[in-house]
């Protein structure tokens, strides 16, 4: 197979993807589920995409935000959550978002507060 980061498409299992406790264990952003890398992995620029796996009461993306600077070296993109199992409680710029599984949250402002604050039940993807 070839090398994801430069291939014109690519497919990947989540299980195969590193996690950030992988690549960076003193890393003081680690939650309490798996955070997998799925920007780093095909080296997406233009959005936010990771995927994050938990239990019910883990708290699993701090709060952050993606405006374009030096510290998150992130220019500045939107970000898309979906919730493919389980429930989650987002927080967007203050407001809470109940999100059962099938949501799908869109955050286009970069410079806004986001956070997935608790896993609910089961787990979120």
């Amino acid at each position: 197979m070839s090398d994801p980061r430069t291939a014109p498409y690519g497919s990947v299992r989540l299980a195969d993807v590193d996690t950030l406790a992988q690549v960076d264990p003193g890393n003081p952003e680690i939650n309490d589920g798996a955070f997998h890398l799925v920007r780093r992995h095909f080296d997406v620029q233009a959005f936010g995409v990771n995927a994050a796996t938990g239990n019910a009461g883990d708290e699993m993306v701090e709060e952050h935000h993606e405006a374009d600077d030096e510290e998150n070296k992130t220019n500045g993109h939107q970000e898309l959550f979906a919730v493919m199992t389980g429930h989650a409680l987002f927080t967007v710029d203050g407001e809470e978002i109940d999100a059962p599984a099938g949501t799908i949250v869109f955050v286009r402002d970069p410079a806004l507060l986001r956070a997935v604050g608790k896993f609910l039940r089961a787990r979120v993807r």
